[in-house]
């Protein structure tokens, strides 16, 4: 799991040490293996996350034949927030509370944000019941959205919601809808923009975009 912000309250003489044998090894390293997180570079984040956007959904649209309209659809930043979570079961992306309690909540995205009411009806007592789950870092029918590169995948969850439900009528014995059929793609997707070999190769939008106009990302 990554730094949290709550961590802060909790550094300890032992972390001070750990960092200081950590800069000692480092010395004595050969190489380094970092990830692309704002770590060797200062993304320019709403551009970062609109080509995002922009790139898996142009993958479901070429490699996956989902309508082409998707690729025309606007980017809404407002829409990327760290922390999000979306519920692989209901569709809904969630705004949760340290306790687990549901803050906001909006199926899809072109439906507007549950009521209070509507809240609770869906999960009882306002509570995500997989909250714990999470916690535990517990593998689940859920994403958390909490990084650079992810963030901005779930406004494209919650488009592609949209564009599964404007065509399925499928429900199971007790109303519900199936589970969710895009999800591998959008794993397919995600490998295509970020696997290993993809700055190599060049391969789908992400990185093309971002060599062909570094600028337009990056900060110098």
């Amino acid at each position: 799991m990554g730094y949290r912000r709550s961590d802060t309250s909790r550094t300890s003489l032992y972390d001070a040490e750990r960092i200081a044998r950590g800069r000692e090894q480092l010395d004595k390293s050969q190489c380094y293996l970092l990830d692309m997180d704002q770590t060797l570079a200062r993304y320019r984040t709403p551009a970062v996350y609109e080509l995002v956007h922009r790139a898996l959904l142009s993958f479901m649209v070429d490699n996956k034949g989902y309508p082409a309209a998707l690729k025309e659809v606007a980017f809404e930043p407002g829409f990327c927030l760290k922390g999000l979570v979306f519920d692989t079961e209901t569709g809904d992306v969630l705004k949760i509370d340290e306790h687990g309690a549901i803050c906001r909540a909006r199926h899809g995205f072109a439906a507007p944000f549950l009521t209070q009411e509507q809240v609770k009806a869906k999960y009882p007592g306002g509570l995500w019941p997989k909250f714990q789950k999470m916690v535990n870092r517990e593998r689940g029918d859920f994403f958390l959205f909490n990084t650079l590169f992810d963030v901005p995948v779930a406004l494209v969850c919650a488009r592609l919601v949209d564009n599964e439900d404007a065509s399925r009528e499928s429900r199971d014995a007790k109303g519900h809808q199936a589970a969710y059929a895009f999800l591998p793609h959008l794993f397919e997707a995600l490998e295509h923009t970020y696997g290993p070999p993809a700055f190599g190769e060049r391969r789908g939008l992400f990185f093309p975009s971002l060599l062909a106009s570094p600028s337009t990302f990056l900060w110098k």
